[in-house]
């Protein structure tokens, strides 16, 4: 009897919910058309098919929803706040046309499965509103920005330099929110040019609901829409207008290995279900977005489903979006091997996810398609991350290098010249450590987002890692340059983080960022520095560098090639001699002060050219000034270190030189 009354009631809501929200949207039928070979005119156009699709009169909406009863759409301005339901097209999908939508409207679905009445944001929707700390309402983005004539061209692999920032503590210039935004970013522009970065990577900027837009913004939320805190949608367009127009490439830090906890893709049309091998600890599942079983639980939130068609292509579409529609020029993916490998300890697990893998292959492919470069987060120098897909690889252009990064700290880390190895600087300079590659598929960087934190113990910003108790002194200087020029003159892909051309001494802490210094470093706008800070210097030997790694002076093009020779090195002496290709270089990471000159091998006879040497003054006050003035050396006819000349170095301690013919 009594079951037989719950049955009664549940009929009764169910009917009673329905009833009102028929009645709701009861008379605005003359904007809405079901035709359904209209819709599909529309969408054929679009490449993203999903989400808000408008088309100059109107608007399509459409998502995916199999379990759903029922999907609804509500508006303050189209439906004049009634429900208009979306016809089902029998496959998951529903969709309607509003035919008197247009760019700006606010709307939200409303999905019934088995009598709950669910309030759902669009999944596809490029801008968003937050109305309370973990709830959105979707708006239909404008999709007619103006590139303007965009032929930018991502500079070859070993060409590119990064910049990883962070957008809300780049460049704060609102007092009352201390949130930089993209355009914050913008009034930058002229300053990165002139540092001569010409990638700038940014931390994650779609919305994410912990933490505030200060935080770290790994946690993602809803994918599709971009922070309105830091300018949204159209905000970013305009930053990689203005980046390009200046030379300078765009890529994305996205993360999805999994999403924040209360994201808004849960249970999305009511159903959820725990399969078999579903984790005994991992809480409840998450619906149609989401695994189901072993593989649903990560260490952060929950595992998206790569397996499903439709979840992957949701993925695929998200990767599309920004190549597309936003232009910019490549990704940096989080913890590719928590998608490439399943269940929640995914470091430890032998076997791959062939659905992760597939899903990566996939999008590393159509990024390839826009000209864009893939970087994998996954850190075990697995080959595979960066074969070729065509030879079974998953396609990644590069990956970064945390074993290059130990091996300098291990070091470069300290200020006592007795822990210091040479054959394992030698290892990283020349990537010869095992799954090392010998530099041609890594990321290489002495400070990264995670690095910089200190969250885990001797880490941080590197100049604290080297002398925590002072770390502007002359010795954290010392190293912090050997380390930059490390990056600088090593193979790979060199990234620094943000500050640290100029010495920043605060950690990127997790959960209280602080904000760039930059009255370190001065200002500089127009093609013109306003004010100098104190490490100002400091920031031109970080330019000098990175111009060498570009080949800007048409001096210095070993840089850009994977050529290493390394022909000389000393423990007892710690001095290190190698060539790349027309490029000499010399490094001496002890105290010892060669005001004389070391004598290195040479391969050609005759004058050549000082590129760079670290120990002038003019990038720091405390540097030894050894080799000051001297523009050009020559050398001797006496044989040395295999070739048949040899060079007299006037090499500093902690120093870098760096010599060319060219």
């Amino acid at each position: 009897k009594h079951k037989q009354m719950a049955s009664q009631l549940h009929v009764f809501l169910f009917l009673f919910f329905t009833l009102n929200i028929c009645l709701s949207f009861s008379f605005i039928h003359d904007n809405v058309n079901y035709d359904s070979l209209k819709i599909q005119n529309i969408i054929s156009k679009k490449s993203i098919k999903l989400g808000p699709v408008h088309y100059g009169s109107g608007t399509v909406f459409r998502t995916w929803a199999p379990h759903a009863d029922f999907v609804w759409i509500m508006s303050s301005g189209f439906t004049n706040g009634k429900y208009v339901n979306l016809e089902s097209e029998n496959n998951g999908y529903w969709s309607v046309d509003i035919t008197t939508s247009t760019v700006g409207d606010e709307y939200s679905f409303l999905i019934q499965y088995q009598g709950q009445n669910l309030t759902r944001l669009d999944p596809y929707a490029r801008n968003t509103i937050q109305t309370s700390s973990n709830s959105y309402i979707s708006v239909v983005h404008n999709d007619t920005f103006d590139f303007g004539n965009d032929n930018y061209v991502l500079p070859g692999q070993f060409e590119i330099v990064i910049y990883e920032m962070h957008v809300p503590t780049f460049n704060p210039t609102n007092t009352s929110t201390n949130v930089g935004t993209f355009q914050d970013v913008i009034s930058k522009l002229d300053y990165l040019s002139n540092l001569g970065v010409n990638v700038i990577e940014l931390l994650p900027i779609v919305n994410f609901p912990s933490g505030g837009p200060r935080a770290w913004g790994y946690d993602p939320g809803a994918p599709f829409s971009i922070m309105d805190a830091y300018g949204g949608y159209t905000g970013l367009q305009n930053l990689v207008k203005n980046c390009h127009q200046r030379g300078i490439g765009v890529f994305l830090d996205i993360v999805w290995n999994h999403l924040d906890g209360n994201n808004e893709l849960n249970i999305y049309d009511g159903w959820s279900e725990k399969e078999s091998g579903f984790p005994s600890n991992g809480g409840n599942p998450e619906g149609i977005y989401f695994y189901q079983n072993e593989n649903a639980v990560t260490d952060w939130g929950p595992r998206p489903n790569y397996g499903t068609n439709q979840v992957a292509q949701y993925i695929l579409d998200n990767v599309q979006l920004f190549l597309e529609e936003c232009h910019v020029d490549g990704y940096r993916w989080d913890s590719v091997i928590c998608i490439r490998k399943g269940e929640q300890s995914c470091w430890d697990q032998q076997n791959e996810n062939p659905d992760g893998v597939a899903l990566l292959q996939q999008a590393t492919t159509l990024t390839t398609k826009f000209n864009g470069f893939s970087i994998a987060e996954d850190l075990q120098n697995d080959a595979s991350v960066t074969n070729p897909v065509n030879q079974g690889g998953i396609g990644f252009n590069a990956q970064w290098s945390d074993t290059s990064y130990y091996k300098l700290q291990d070091t470069l880390g300290n200020s006592n010249d007795n822990t210091r190895n040479i054959d394992e600087f030698v290892q990283v300079l020349s990537g010869t450590y095992s799954g090392g590659g010998k530099g041609s598929w890594r990321v290489i960087y002495t400070e990264n987002h995670d690095k910089a934190s200190g969250q885990n113990q001797g880490q941080g910003r590197w100049p604290v890692i080297v002398d925590s108790a002072n770390p502007f002194s002359y010795i954290s200087q010392k190293l912090s340059a050997l380390g930059i020029a490390t990056v600088l003159v090593a193979p790979g892909v060199p990234m620094i983080f943000y500050g640290q051309e100029f010495l920043d001494t605060e950690n990127f802490v997790f959960g209280d960022v602080p904000n760039i210094p930059w009255t370190q470093v001065g200002n500089y706008a127009n093609n013109q520095w306003s004010s100098f800070g104190s490490y100002n210097g400091f920031f031109n030997m970080t330019k000098t560098l990175i111009d060498l790694r570009r080949n800007v002076g048409g001096h210095s093009s070993g840089l850009t090639t994977l050529d290493m020779n390394v022909y000389y090195q000393s423990q007892n002496d710690l001095v290190i001699a190698f060539m790349r290709d027309n490029v000499l270089i010399v490094m001496n990471l002890s105290s010892t002060v060669y005001s004389s000159g070391y004598n290195v091998g040479c391969p050609n006879s005759g004058t050549w050219n000082v590129l760079f040497n670290s120990d002038l003054e003019v990038y720091s006050s405390v540097f030894g000034n050894n080799g000051a003035g001297i523009t050009t050396l020559t050398t001797s006819n006496t044989p040395m270190h295999g070739f048949n000349y040899s060079i007299t170095i006037p090499l500093g301690a902690y120093s870098t030189f760096i010599i060319s013919q060219s």
